[in-house]
């Protein structure tokens, strides 16, 4: 499942930069992402109607490891006591919780910022095409599933998870003011020449 969102992720844009150099411009992208939309909704209603999905079963989590805190590791839950008590308001009790909503919410609060609204700054601002746009999200993305794969496969195992978790937080913020300070120096040196 993993692999073929990555691919989505890099074949998707590179898909709507081309179909969006066509002399249909930004309607046909759009159009073939509505049919696509609609092909995996009746796909879905034929081929899962009636599919049960078996018991999760995963694992319990080592004491310490971050695993734990992400609550992607524990015990079989549907077996636990008072599973049908349980109530989505439970889960902020659960420790560091709360921290990680926080940190969540920023990290891709800042992310989804310069995704929306860098297409805007590149086509007013840089002046790219709807294909150079593409084409550049799909380098992007191929960098994300580079970073994501053989790269945190072997951070892992030099950095504990927390210490990564931290670095990333880090470098993406060095990276967001970096960018705002590129953009500050050209708009500067842009408004100085200009008459």
């Amino acid at each position: 499942m993993g692999m073929s969102a990555n691919l989505g992720f890099i074949l998707g844009p590179a898909l709507a930069g081309i179909l969006g150099g066509t002399m249909y411009g930004p309607l046909l992208p759009v159009s073939v992402a509505l049919l696509l939309s609609l092909l995996t909704l009746i796909v879905i209603g034929l081929r899962l109607k009636g599919f049960k999905s078996p018991s999760p079963e995963i694992l319990v989590p080592e004491e310490g490891s971050i695993r734990k805190i992400f609550a992607q590791e524990c015990k079989n839950c549907y077996e636990n006591e008072n599973s049908r008590n349980l109530k989505f308001r439970d889960v902020f009790k659960l420790e560091r919780v709360s921290y990680l909503l926080v940190l969540y919410f920023l990290i891709f609060l800042g992310f989804n910022i310069y995704y929306a609204s860098f297409p805007a700054h590149a086509a007013n601002d840089l002046k790219w095409s709807i294909s150079q746009l593409g084409v550049y999200y799909a380098i992007l993305s191929g960098i994300m599933v580079f970073i994501q794969g053989p790269v945190l496969g072997k951070a892992l195992k030099v950095f504990s998870e927390e210490k990564l978790v931290i670095i990333g937080s880090l470098i993406l913020g060095v990276n967001f003011v970096y960018y705002s300070q590129v953009i500050l120096f050209w708009c500067t040196l842009l408004l100085y020449y200009l008459p």
